[in-house]
């Protein structure tokens, strides 16, 4: 059973920095749930060549995208003895620079559970294999291969990456034993999640909130605002508002960027709601009322988004803000989504200056909500039950009458 006590785990050193790491958990499938597999390739394969990779790839920027009709707030989304460092090497120029902007972050390690095995048919090597989405290869070469050869003299490891247009794991191997190859993984991990905190946000996590009661009052809701003189034209315009349909709660957003990072969020997901959130519920039902709206920031006349509050049905153990913590916590473990608030904003949009934006909108960035709180402030929504949780999709091209797309649906019941 692993230590809850941090100060016994084991040590591990990334450039002049410590770390502690929980005791390895091993896997007996042949792949576990965070993404690893155990090895089964040959030694004499051969590392893809440096120049297959175009280096314009290293310098491209990653910016979370606008999405229509999207709820997006950012703000919602190592027992016992210890290990020497590695000795210290000269490393190729831009290493260090590589390797310290993803050690400044706040990331998961990619080898908190991670399967590093001698090779069967040489028993000397020892050997793990890292599973990282394709466009993520070439920041781990590096400009002119820097980063793989300061990977590989740090710790006395080969790291074997597939060729150019080709997929697989990443194949870190050495002789010199299990634990070098668990620092060569670290080190690989901290490139990762930094490039990961650029990605693009492809899904999101949410929570449906879009019983027919809630739909019905939330139109009337927008045809209140819309018919209100007091209220300024820019503030009750159709775009502004969510899709009845749509309506959720955020639990985080996610870049998931392949079939494997797809398949890791929906085991984690499956997991945490069989193992923590149901003996959590205990067969209770989860409802909740929405009743009462709140903005973001602190101006009620230069508002981005205004979001209806939620209250938990079910008495003073606040179980839904209990539920969505532990998801958010088992994702976050992934590495796929960042956990950026030790709790959930539980709330759901109703406006968003987002839906509007475009190169061609004149809407402006902010909303006067003066005389919306002064009408509306305690409108009530109804109720509902919370019956599942969606992995889902951005940017689809779907219908205003449907709820977003998903790539996994698992029920709380």
């Amino acid at each position: 059973m692993m230590s809850s006590d941090p100060m016994s785990w084991d040590m591990y050193w990334v450039e002049d920095r410590c770390y502690r790491r929980p005791p390895t958990v091993w896997p007996s499938t042949s792949r576990n749930e965070n993404g690893w597999r155990d090895h089964q390739q040959q030694m004499d394969e051969e590392p893809a060549p440096v120049d297959q990779y175009d280096d314009d790839l290293l310098d491209c920027q990653y910016t979370s995208a606008n999405v229509d009709k999207a709820d997006i707030e950012t703000d919602t989304a190592t027992g016992g003895r210890s290990s020497p460092p590695l000795p210290s090497t000269q490393h190729p120029p831009g290493f260090e620079s590589q390797i310290g902007k993803a050690s400044e972050k706040n990331t998961t390690d990619y080898d908190e559970i991670v399967s590093v095995v001698r090779d069967p048919n040489n028993p000397k090597i020892w050997k793990a294999e890292v599973s990282i989405p394709s466009m993520f290869f070439a920041r781990v070469i590096g400009k002119g291969g820097t980063t793989k050869k300061g990977l590989e003299a740090d710790s006395n490891c080969r790291v074997v990456i597939p060729g150019h247009g080709q997929t697989g794991p990443i194949v870190v191997s050495s002789s010199s034993g299990p634990e070098n190859v668990r620092q060569c993984v670290t080190r690989i991990g901290l490139i990762i999640s930094s490039a990961r905190e650029r990605a693009d946000y492809t899904h999101f996590l949410s929570i449906p909130l879009n019983s027919r009661t809630i739909k019905e009052a939330f139109v009337r809701f927008k045809q209140a605002v819309q018919n209100c003189d007091d209220i300024p034209d820019a503030s009750k315009n159709e775009a502004l508002f969510q899709y009845p349909s749509r309506l959720h709660l955020t639990i985080g957003m996610m870049a998931l960027l392949d079939e494997i990072d797809r398949e890791l969020t929906k085991s984690a997901l499956v997991n945490c709601i069989e193992t923590v959130i149901r003996p959590m519920l205990a067969g209770e039902k989860l409802r909740v009322r929405l009743r009462g709206i709140e903005y973001m920031n602190d101006d009620p006349s230069a508002v981005d988004v205004l979001y209806a509050k939620i209250v938990d049905l079910n008495g003073p153990s606040k179980l839904l803000q209990k539920v969505a913590d532990s998801i958010a916590d088992t994702l976050a473990q992934t590495g796929l989504m960042p956990r950026r608030k030790d709790t959930v904003k539980l709330h759901v949009t109703l406006m968003n200056t987002k839906f509007t934006r475009s190169k061609s909108s004149t809407q402006p960035n902010t909303i006067d909500i003066r005389k919306i709180l002064e009408n509306f402030r305690d409108f009530d929504f109804g109720e509902a039950v919370v019956e599942q949780v969606h992995v889902s999709q951005l940017h689809a091209n779907i219908s205003s009458g449907d709820y977003f797309p998903s790539t996994a649906t698992v029920s709380l019941i």
